[in-house]
């Protein structure tokens, strides 16, 4: 090789060598940009997770938290030590990881966290299963505390049973008042009858009497004797109304509304005392209640749900503006493993155009101060989401509806399950 050759060589060995040095710097300054890019973002994402206003877990294969935000810290009482490597059934003793054969998806469910002190906490989460760099996997789990949520949810249905009750007050007043009238006056009928008695006595033993004057009391005797035996009927009927009147609204308003055994015709029976007032000028009822067993379940919740569809009825008869009576049919009968309720009504029917959104929270065809629109949306989640039954309709206009209240017989099933 010659000389020049050498050269030539050395000159292109050296042109890639700083065409290599080149790259690598291009590469270095490359790598520096994305490893910035890698911080900012990696910040960003800590302080995201920091300001989530909802709970953030990350949970390893093992069922140990990895990462914990402040908001979950805060909710379940651990801000002054964190959750990291802590294991989740710690804090969520009913968690199961989901099978990993299935593929990834997010689900949702309402289970129960526990504080710190070991209060349960309800929370709506949503788990997803994701694979990391490493190839192992893990669940992100986020989580909404629903605490205040189920007390507002409280607050309006107590609200909407005083609601119910007040609206109803004017016509239980009215209820009330008849059967008192008419102990008020058999009452008075009771005392004339015992005066004219004590007279007719008290002549016995008074032979100064003169026959006219005895004569005249025979006769008032004879006057007050059919009618006494009436007056104490009648009085015992009018006590006998008001304590059913007094006894239902003490039910129908108890606050306890703990899950316990339900006896549901006589639940009916009590509630349709309660809407005794609404129902009275409008329709005539008709009970076909069959031989059922009690239905476990939240008593309260259940009588609200009666009343708010037997109110419905007697106004969609009053809207359905017929010249004769309306009818509302209450009956029960077990299918199956659940006990139907059916309330039917002849009233106006539910028009084909408003049918799918009966159950929308605030939806209603009724004017305001007649109705507000709850009624349907509390029915369907007290039936179906507190009970785990179902909630469905058979309509025709001009003709009527028929409500069917499925109830299971067995308890609910825990709302308290695992992801």
């Amino acid at each position: 090789m010659t000389p020049e050759q050498t050269v030539r060589r050395l000159q292109r060995a050296e042109r890639r060598v700083e065409i290599l040095e080149q790259m690598i710097e291009d590469q270095t300054r490359d790598l520096h940009a994305t490893n910035r890019r890698l911080n900012r973002a990696n910040a960003d994402l800590a302080t995201t997770q920091q300001l989530m206003p909802g709970a953030l877990l990350v949970i390893d294969g093992g069922g140990y938290i990895v990462r914990a935000n402040d908001a979950t810290r805060a909710m379940l009482g651990f801000e002054d030590q964190g959750l990291d490597r802590s294991p989740v059934h710690a804090i969520w003793p009913a968690f199961d990881a989901p099978d990993p054969t299935v593929d990834e998806v997010v689900t949702r469910r309402e289970v129960e966290w526990h504080h710190r002190d070991g209060t349960p906490i309800p929370v709506l989460v949503s788990v997803s299963r994701l694979t990391v760099g490493d190839g192992a996997d893990r669940l992100l789990c986020i989580g909404l505390d629903l605490r205040e949520r189920k007390r507002e949810e409280i607050e309006r249905r107590h609200a909407q049973k005083l609601e119910a009750l007040g609206q109803l007050a004017a016509g239980v007043a009215h209820e009330i008042n008849t059967p008192m009238q008419y102990i008020s006056d058999n009452l008075h009928l009771l005392q004339q009858g015992y005066i004219a008695t004590r007279e007719l006595v008290q002549q016995q033993f008074e032979p100064t009497l003169d026959s006219h004057e005895r004569e005249r009391l025979v006769q008032r005797w004879r006057y007050f004797t059919p009618r006494l035996d009436r007056a104490f009927t009648r009085a015992t009927e009018g006590v006998g109304r008001v304590t059913d009147i007094i006894g239902a609204l003490k039910l129908f308003s108890h606050p306890r509304n703990e899950l316990a055994p339900v006896d549901i015709n006589r639940a009916l029976q009590t509630t349709l005392t309660v809407a005794r007032p609404e129902i009275k000028p409008v329709a005539d009822v008709a009970l076909e209640l069959t031989d059922i067993p009690e239905v476990h379940g939240h008593a309260g919740d259940l009588n609200q749900v009666f009343l708010n569809l037997l109110v419905n009825a007697a106004h969609a008869i009053v809207d359905a503006k017929r010249p004769n009576r309306g009818r509302i049919t209450v009956a029960t009968k077990v299918v199956g493993e659940r006990v139907h309720v059916a309330i039917t009504d002849t009233g106006c029917g539910i028009p084909v155009a408003i049918r799918e959104r009966v159950f929308d929270p605030f939806f209603t065809t009724k004017e305001p101060g007649r109705g507000t629109g709850q009624g349907l949306a509390l029915a369907h989640a007290v039936i179906v989401e507190r009970h785990g039954g179902r909630i469905r309709f058979d309509t025709e206009p001009g003709c009527g509806t028929t409500f069917v209240l499925e109830l299971p017989i067995a308890a609910p099933a825990a709302q308290n399950g695992a992801p």
